[in-house]
């Protein structure tokens, strides 16, 4: 507008004030006056006048198709032939960039601690002042840039830059840029937007070893270097090399005890080297290395004759006589004899018998003096009596005088004369004196009286201190509070003296020390008093601070399922415990109290860790029994009203025992010949026990505990043997036919007399077994039969040779041939052999399992795919399930795999997919599982790949279902058509361009909106919807009323 035209004064209005469209699109813009009178109305751009001035109506519509970046137009309106207004209209036409990319402007891989620029290419884009570029790394924002100063309007290329320090993390990181036009609120609803595909960063830098403990413990034999939990960290990779005592070692070698020490390991790459160092203490199970004999002194300490070795340190238990009992302190003489030391850790059990001979110095039997009265000239004999290892020397004098060497007997004839003799008994640690006096036939008759008195004690002086309460029993960190007073005279003053809740000196008659919380272990506060006559005294309350146990836990020291018969200890470990004076330990089997401790020694108020153990001899009914331990503090009167109390999670045994009849008798069967009779044979065992049948010695069945018997013809003896690793039970069963006159079947078919075929009667137990590879294996074999000369395994690991029967075990530590065939033989009298062998099932979980696609790039929707399964390295195959999921849901099964290896193999399963767009994102994995039978592990071993996500490309779908209306003349109208697809669809409309018809488009929506609609807007409006896969369409109608 001029001058002549102020804005206040301008008649015209602009609907919309504003456009903001996309290079290409239409808009048609409204002009109206709120002037009626006027000699017209029209539009003029880059100043061109366009075609029908408007004279007879108030409005004039535009439809402007942008097609120039810098186009203007302006509404314009004759008031008069001289006077004329005008309007602009403010356009904004938009593109969003071709294409936005990262690079790097320095090449190859960035390295630790170097500064690099990243730069983002936006091409073609307009209007670049509207242009905002974001930096990530992966989804965090790194800087922003909205400012570009070029002027131009048209679309141009820009760059930005991101100044990066390349750090270790950034390693693998996705730097990514985003290009945003901020159009303002006239712009789209949602801001056009271009991302650039991610630059993936390569960060090399020095290495680093993470994850190391200072200090870590491992088992002998079992532990190597390897097995740390070090992570070395570098890039480019970097080489590990563990050095002990300054020399290489193999980290893959298992430790030994004598192993124990520092270790370092150095990680080295192009760009440095570092180390770091582990303690690794090596722990191994008891061991003795002692003497069968000792000898030692009384009242000498317990020498260190029989130290076991073992780490952690064993805990020992000696045995004398059948009964525990505590390990000396001082030796006597009743200590000697026969000694069972016991030495367990956790990861085992040593014993050693020890013979302990005590010596010690003479000892008489009767040490009194000796008083003998004898008439003169009789005959008497002295006796002197001693004991000692070695047994004592005897030495007799007599006033003096030597008489007699080596006999503890003195024989004196004739007595004449009153005298005092002396025996000593001497060995070589010490000896000892009787004196005997030989009175000749006088006595004389004394008494002896001195009575004693006990002096009066003095009265003790009493502090007149009253302390309320004068004990206390306080939770770690609860308060505590003591009120102390007197009711003497002459108290100048008083308080309490403590670490903590001290008062200072104040008047009588009371005084309280507090605290908040008491978490001092040791608080000793002293209420004191001071006299007139400067004479102090002070009281103390007792105080007992206590806490209840972080843990308390039950473990068994030594490993494995017990076995009936066997002695175990449990332990039950309380950690952080106070006072551990105050502390009680109760055992339980179930609900049932087993054993008690409430002594413990220690003298440390401050919170301890201690143990103790029961002494536990497994019982058949012991099986699935749960052990625990209940530990209380009993903290007497003045303590809560409930006792503290923490108890263990239950330990649950697991106790194997031999098979056992449940009818132990032997049993008879009546039964009428040619019925049919089932024998039944109940036993049970843990493991469970295998069956065996036999009639008059003939094998006839294998691991049943029922035999059935078609027409019985003939009495006979039948043998049910129930047998596990631990031992066998044998139940008989007389089964006696019954003759009848009666006939019921012909050519009924009988069990022939043996002639039945030969088998050998070897059981083995287990006779299937299934192994982890690289785990032990066992197998016993055994037999009842008679005129056996030998047995024995003939194998390549584990065989043993010819031996004595009944019995033989084939043993490996560590079964790693995959095609084991060991086999158990025997040898009779009359030279006739035979053998059996164990079924072995040796399994291995795959390496790897991983889905692929064969058809590459993003599916399409009703096109057929395959989705391959590799599952690498697993055995055996004859035993692989493998299942494929999408999402949750089971897709396919399959479990035939007709390849007879019996070692590792790689195996592939494919799963045919007929792409629908619900599968778009979806997740497809398969999972391979090792099913192995009931004596199989008891978890499936199992793997399981990581998800293929698929992406499925689908024609457009326009979900709209409003496709007709019908309106009245003069209504406004809009019609809306939304799409979904993949990629997303480009919306646009057919229809017959009018000055009140205006489109939009938006994210997968585009509307078409008529205002103030006439006749000749009536008719078919088309969205159409395109993507790579298909153009899709769909009518709209409009109809007018009237």
């Amino acid at each position: 507008a001029n001058s002549m035209c102020p804005t206040e004064l301008n008649p015209l209005t602009l609907d919309p004030p504003k456009v903001v469209e996309k290079y290409g699109a239409s808009v048609l813009v409204n002009c109206t006056s709120t002037e009626d009178d006027h000699n017209g109305i029209y539009w003029t751009v880059n100043k061109e006048v366009q075609k029908d001035m408007e004279d007879e109506k108030n409005f004039i519509t535009w439809p402007i198709s942008l097609l120039d970046w810098d186009v203007k137009a302006e509404c314009k309106i004759k008031l008069t032939n001289t006077h004329e207004c005008s309007k602009d209209l403010e356009i904004t036409v938009y593109k969003t960039p071709d294409t936005v990319s990262v690079s790097v402007l320095n090449h190859g891989p960035m390295v630790e601690g170097t500064e690099y620029l990243l730069k983002c290419d936006i091409i073609n884009v307009a209007p670049v002042q509207k242009l905002k570029v974001t930096w990530y790394r992966g989804n965090e924002t790194v800087q922003t840039q909205q400012m570009f100063n070029d002027t131009n309007v048209a679309p141009v290329n820009v760059s930005t830059t991101l100044r990066v320090t390349a750090e270790r993390d950034y390693n693998a990181a996705l730097f990514s840029c985003k290009a945003e036009l901020h159009l303002g609120p006239e712009g789209p609803e949602l801001i056009p937007t271009a991302t650039s595909s991610p630059y993936i960063a390569v960060v090399h830098y020095k290495p680093l070893i993470q994850g190391c403990p200072g200090r870590y413990t491992g088992v002998e034999n079992e532990f190597s270097v390897d097995k740390l939990p070090c992570r070395a960290d570098g890039n480019p990779p970097p080489t590990v090399q563990w050095y002990y005592q300054g020399k290489p070692i193999n980290a893959s070698e298992p430790l030994t005890r004598t192993h124990s020490g520092k270790y370092t390991a150095e990680v080295v790459n192009s760009l440095g080297r570092s180390n770091t160092s582990v303690d690794i203490t090596m722990e191994y199970s008891p061991s003795f290395t002692c003497d069968d004999l000792y000898e030692v002194e009384e009242d000498g300490k317990l020498q260190t004759m029989c130290e076991p070795k073992g780490v952690p340190e064993p805990f020992v238990t000696w045995i004398k006589d059948g009964k525990e009992m505590a390990s000396p302190h001082h030796w006597t003489k009743h200590d000697s004899g026969k000694y069972l030391i016991t030495a367990t850790n956790k990861h085992g059990t040593a014993n050693h018998t020890l013979n302990i001979d005590v010596l010690y110095a003479p000892e008489l039997k009767d040490k009194m003096d000796f008083n003998v009265s004898v008439n003169e000239g009789s005959d008497v004999t002295l006796n002197c009596e001693a004991e000692g290892n070695p047994p004592p020397v005897f030495h007799w004098t007599c006033d003096g005088v030597n008489i007699l060497e080596n006999a503890n007997n003195l024989n004196i004839t004739r007595v004449h004369a009153s005298a005092t003799y002396h025996c000593t008994a001497t060995n070589y640690l010490g000896n000892t004196t009787k004196q005997i006096h030989v009175h000749v036939i006088k006595t004389t008759k004394t008494t002896a009286n001195g009575a004693a008195t006990i002096p009066e004690p003095s009265t003790p002086t009493v502090c007149p201190l009253i302390l309320s309460p004068a004990e206390i029993v306080v939770r770690f960190g609860d308060p505590a509070s003591v009120n102390c007073s007197t009711s003497a005279t002459g108290v100048v003053g008083m308080g309490w003296e403590a670490a903590f809740g001290g008062t200072g000196f104040q008047k009588p008659p009371a005084v309280t020390w507090r605290v908040e919380k008491l978490e001092e272990w040791k608080m000793e506060p002293k209420c004191y008093m001071t006299l007139k006559n400067n004479h102090q005294c002070h009281v103390m309350p007792a105080i007992t601070l206590y806490k209840t146990p972080d843990t308390v836990s039950v473990s068994v020291l030594n490993h494995g399922p017990m076995v009936e018969g066997t002695e175990y200890l449990l332990k039950c470990d309380i950690i952080n415990v106070a006072p551990v004076q105050k502390l009680k330990v109760t055992w339980y089997r179930g609900n049932e109290t087993v054993h008690t401790q409430q002594m413990f020694n220690d003298t440390n108020v401050a919170p301890v860790n201690v143990s103790t153990t029961l002494r536990v001899t497994a019982e058949r009914d012991y099986n699935a029994a749960l052990f625990s331990c209940k530990a209380e503090l009993h903290l007497g009167p003045e303590g809560p009203e409930l006792i503290p109390t923490a108890t263990s999670s239950p330990y649950i045994a697991v106790v194997h025992y031999a098979p056992e009849l449940k009818d132990k008798m032997d049993f008879n069967v009546s039964v009428n010949e040619g019925s049919d009779v089932t024998l039944n044979c109940e036993a049970e065992g843990n493991p469970p026990p295998v069956f065996h049948w036999t009639c008059d010695g003939v094998n006839i069945l294998e691991n049943a505990n029922n035999l059935n018997i078609t027409r019985v013809h003939a009495s006979a003896t039948y043998h049910c043997t129930a047998t596990n690793y631990l031992g066998n039970t044998t139940k008989q069963i007389h089964v006696h036919v019954i003759k009848t006159t009666k006939t019921t079947a012909s050519g009924a078919a009988t069990i022939p007399e043996p002639s039945t075929p030969t088998v050998c009667p070897l059981i083995l137990s287990p006779a299937e077994i299934v192994v982890r590879f690289g785990d032990p294996a066992s197998v016993n074999c055994s037999t009842s039969a008679t005129g056996v000369v030998g047995m024995g395994w003939e194998a390549a690991f584990g065989g043993t040779g010819f031996q004595k029967p009944p019995a033989v075990t084939w043993r490996v530590e560590k079964l790693e041939e995959w095609k084991m065939e060991p086999k158990c033989y025997m040898t009779l009298k009359n030279n006739h052999q035979c053998h059996v062998m164990p079924a072995i099932t040796l399994y291995k979980t795959p390496d790897t399992v991983s889905v692929s696609v064969l058809n590459h790039g993003p599916m399409v929707e009703g096109t057929e795919y395959l989705l391959k399964c590799d599952i690498i390295n697993v055995a055996p195959v004859q035993k692989l399930k493998v299942t494929w999921y999408r999402g949750n849901e089971t897709v396919q099964t399959q479990q035939m795999f007709n390849d007879t290896n019996v070692a590792p193999v790689n195996v592939s399963t494919t799963l045919r997919v007929t792409a629908e767009r619900d599968y778009n994102a979806a997740l497809f994995s398969c999972k391979a599982e090792l099913h192995l039978g009931p004596e199989g592990p008891e978890l499936i071993p199992t793997a399981t790949s990581s998800p293929y996500i698929a992406v499925v490309l689908y024609a457009p779908v326009i979900t709209e279902k409003n496709y007709n209306r019908k309106v009245s003349p003069g209504e406004n109208v809009t019609f809306d058509c939304l799409a979904e697809g993949n990629p997303p669809p480009k919306m646009r409309w057919n229809y017959t361009p009018a000055v009140n018809v205006r489109e939009t488009t938006g994210w997968h929506q585009t509307s078409i909106s008529i205002t103030r609609a006439t006749s000749t807007n009536a008719g078919v409006y088309i969205c159409v919807a395109s993507n790579k896969i298909r153009n899709v369409t769909r009518p709209f109608t409009l109809q007018m009323k009237g």
